[in-house]
């Protein structure tokens, strides 16, 4: 769903930081 690719990418947004 959107909502689990939108979390996924969250995810790896902070996995960066």
């Amino acid at each position: 769903s959107f909502a689990d690719l939108a979390v996924q990418l969250t995810e790896k947004s902070f996995e960066l930081e």
